[in-house]
């Protein structure tokens, strides 16, 4: 499955001064990985694939890893190291919380800057990273939502058009 077209083409590639060519299709090859998340997480994903346009699941989950990738380190910081998941309870266990499973292909370099903050944030696992990825996203639109639901509307459409502009598939939905 090549994810070249759909992807690649809107975001910019990751740095690779003096790589090889080997090196760049190691970082752009597509790697499949289960992603855990909770129920609304894997509905919305569902929902949003629909709504604006994309090929499946993957390709929006991809969508959200490049938003935050791109996101201004103060963002970040606020995303990974103080927001944290939404559905972590004082006194529950981490698997209190039934998961979906979402299987996703994602570039290699994707997992790899998931793999960084997991690290660098000291959070418990890659997969609970994307789930805090998700929730984040979420939580925007909600809470724009919770002001007027065509704000919440317009915060979603504008989290899912980021750099699709020229797709057609996006004007289609």
């Amino acid at each position: 499955m090549s994810m070249r077209l759909p992807d690649l083409a809107r975001w910019p590639l990751p740095p690779m001064e003096g790589a090889r060519s080997a090196d760049t299709v190691a970082v752009l090859a597509p790697k499949e990985h289960i992603f855990p998340l909770m129920a609304i997480q894997h509905q919305w994903i569902g929902d949003c694939t629909r709504r604006y346009g994309f090929a499946d699941t993957s390709e929006t989950l991809r969508h959200l890893i490049y938003l935050a990738n791109a996101e201004p380190a103060a963002n970040k910081r606020l995303i990974f190291r103080i927001k944290g998941c939404l559905h972590c309870h004082v006194g529950a266990r981490a698997s209190q919380h039934a998961k979906v499973d979402l299987a996703a292909t994602v570039h290699a370099f994707q997992l790899l800057f998931l793999e960084n903050v997991t690290q660098k944030c000291e959070i418990k696992s890659l997969e609970k990273t994307v789930r805090i990825i998700c929730d984040y996203y979420q939580s925007r639109v909600k809470q724009a939502a919770l002001e007027d639901v065509d704000k919440g509307a317009a915060k979603e459409l504008q989290l899912f058009s980021t750099r699709r502009e020229e797709d057609p598939r996006l004007a289609a939905a």
